[in-house]
């Protein structure tokens, strides 16, 4: 996963997930126009949320999902990725980035430049 989803976006995953709204305010995507500041208290919030916040939601949307249950307007790529990420990292805070991250596949041989200071996660490979 590698930089962030348009602001747009994260703000739909935020209107559809109200697991992930619950550690997100939206007046944090309202409080700026500049989208670079609005993004990193964005993602400030999301990491530092307290672990006995995160958990429980954690648990209900790994329940929700595992029955196969998705909130109206979520992806089915994104609740997969999120589903895999509890196998191999459960109940880490991290598995809320498939809400604010892109996820690039790669085939064999391909590769991506990220500048010094762009936020990403090797999630297998």
């Amino acid at each position: 996963m590698c930089s962030f989803h348009p602001l747009s976006s994260i703000a739909s995953y935020l209107s559809s997930t109200p697991e992930f709204a619950a550690l997100i305010s939206l007046s944090i995507l309202q409080a700026s126009s500049n989208s670079k500041a609005t993004l990193h208290t964005l993602f400030e919030a999301l990491m530092t949320s307290p672990q006995g916040t995160y958990q429980p939601l954690l648990t209900m949307l790994v329940a929700c999902y595992t029955m196969s249950n998705m909130h109206p307007g979520e992806e089915r790529n994104v609740v997969d990725l999120f589903l895999w990420c509890n196998k191999q990292f459960p109940g880490n805070i991290g598995m809320f980035c498939v809400f604010v991250l892109n996820f690039v596949r790669f085939k064999l041989g391909e590769a991506i430049f990220l500048a010094m200071g762009d936020l990403h996660v090797y999630v297998s490979g």
